[in-house]
């Protein structure tokens, strides 16, 4: 039972992460090109397991919306943000849990690499789905191979350079504290 509060109390964190950094990065014109959500909730998958990202990703876009309302309309962009932050944080829980590599920093990659083109092919995909339900014209492959790969570029090596690294500290941590209670 105190681990799970533990966790909802350490998931609410990011959450709130989550939504005091959109406005700061967003105000500074980086969003787009950092995708700071996206540091949150990989993060908050990996050390917390899916459910907590997904609840993560799930519930920053309507929080942002209800709190600062001008910042983010929920439809589409909002409705975009928590598909795409909900896939990235069952995704990225998901597949670290299988421990598919035995070697824990090559599984950390590759649940990372895995988790960010999968979150960033569905996120395009919605956005095809709705350009095609609005009659918003055709969101061709350039489209989203910009949108969703070269724009954010920079913040995907980002991700891959500091992600790995925050969750070995969290890992190295959490065994040092395991190892003091017995």
């Amino acid at each position: 039972m105190k681990i799970k509060i533990e966790k909802i109390i350490i998931c609410v964190f990011f959450i709130s992460l989550g939504v005091l950094l959109m406005p700061i990065f967003h105000i500074v014109g980086l969003l787009e090109k950092l995708v700071i959500l996206n540091f949150v909730v990989l993060i908050c998958g990996f050390i917390l397991g899916w459910p907590y990202g997904l609840a993560c990703g799930l519930l920053i876009p309507p929080v942002i919306h209800i709190i600062l309302p001008g910042l983010l309309t929920f439809y589409p962009n909002g409705l975009s943000l928590m598909i795409e932050l909900g896939v990235c944080g069952l995704t990225s829980g998901v597949i670290y849990s299988f421990n598919v590599i035995k070697n824990n920093i090559l599984n950390i990659y590759f649940a990372l690499i895995t988790t960010i083109l999968i979150e960033r092919v569905v996120g395009g995909l919605f956005k095809i789905v709705y350009y095609a339900i609005s009659d918003l014209g055709i969101y061709g492959i350039k489209d989203l191979i910009k949108d969703f790969f070269v724009t954010p570029g920079f913040g995907i090596m980002l991700q891959i350079m500091f992600v790995p690294a925050v969750v070995l500290m969290y890992e190295k941590r959490k065994n040092l504290k395991i190892k003091k209670i017995t």
